[in-house]
């Protein structure tokens, strides 16, 4: 590969994240992800509470997703409120949560298609149901991801009451598990990279916008959690309006990863992608 197409590629990155407005869509996106949350969360915590599941698990989890301690503080203040919603109020949140999220994936969606530098000509119905099965199967891969997380620490435990000396590859283990997850999350980004746009796109052609979202997308959230953490002084100064604005902050930054990917994809230089493979036998 030269390194002049690297160069050019990445002005042309820059360019795009200019005139395309990532900024401003990235954080039209947050909003809608952000207006989605809450109410999903309500329902989720009180799905758990009727079916007897114990809700410590999902708020586990969600410190593994979520950077920061004081932004899982107040998801511990949202599963403690969850116990005294009622049937009707969590039916109109579950509404807004399913119409906020479909929103925002709608949206991603007609972005995608921007990246390409088509225009939607796909109606208003059809746009709707792929962002509604797009958020269907980004809960299933949250889901996936949150049983093998659980099940797979278990399964590890397992291991080690059976063959102590495994023990010692405790870091390799942790390894295996967060690899498994990041390919799980890689093929999952592919795929919606694959499906939004209108003309045809190869899974391979959408490798390379989704691995560069699902690293950085880890890289932030890993070095945005040390920097709550350790160095911020918004949860100390404005209290929860505080963790508010730093959860924006990380929907903001998610987003922006998940837009730069498909324009990744589109500005990928043409020959260093698969070539058309043939139709018929010479």
């Amino acid at each position: 590969m030269n390194i002049s197409k690297w160069i050019n590629l990445m002005k042309e990155i820059r360019r795009r994240f200019r005139d395309h407005n990532i900024n401003d869509y990235s954080a039209t996106l947050a909003f809608f992800w952000f207006l989605a949350i809450f109410p999903t969360f309500f329902l989720l915590f009180a799905l758990m509470a009727w079916l007897q599941i114990d809700e410590a698990l999902l708020i586990e989890q969600i410190e593994t997703l979520v950077p920061g301690s004081s932004v899982r503080e107040l998801f511990a203040v949202v599963y403690d409120v969850s116990g005294s919603v009622n049937a009707g109020l969590l039916s109109f949140g579950a509404v807004i949560a399913v119409w906020s999220a479909t929103n925002g994936t709608a949206r991603l969606v007609k972005l995608t298609v921007f990246a390409y530098g088509e225009t939607e000509g796909r109606g208003y119905i059809r746009r709707r149901l792929i962002g509604l099965l797009t958020l269907l199967a980004w809960s299933v891969g949250a889901i996936i991801l949150i049983v093998f997380h659980i099940f797979g620490r278990e399964f590890i435990e397992l291991m080690y009451s059976l063959l102590p000396r495994l023990e010692d590859f405790n870091r390799l283990a942790t390894l295996v598990r967060y690899t498994i997850s990041t390919v799980i999350l890689i093929v999952a980004f592919s795929a919606f990279y694959m499906v939004a746009p209108q003309q045809r796109v190869r899974f391979t052609e959408t490798l390379p916008g989704a691995i560069f979202a699902v690293i950085s997308w880890q890289v932030i959230s890993t070095g945005y959690s040390v920097y709550v953490d350790q160095f911020s002084m918004f949860g100390d100064t404005y209290g929860t309006i505080g963790v508010v604005i730093l959860l924006q902050i990380w929907l903001y930054l998610t987003a922006a990863t998940m837009l730069l990917g498909a324009e990744i994809n589109a500005a990928w230089p043409s020959d260093w992608k698969r070539r058309a493979e043939k139709t018929h036998f010479p």
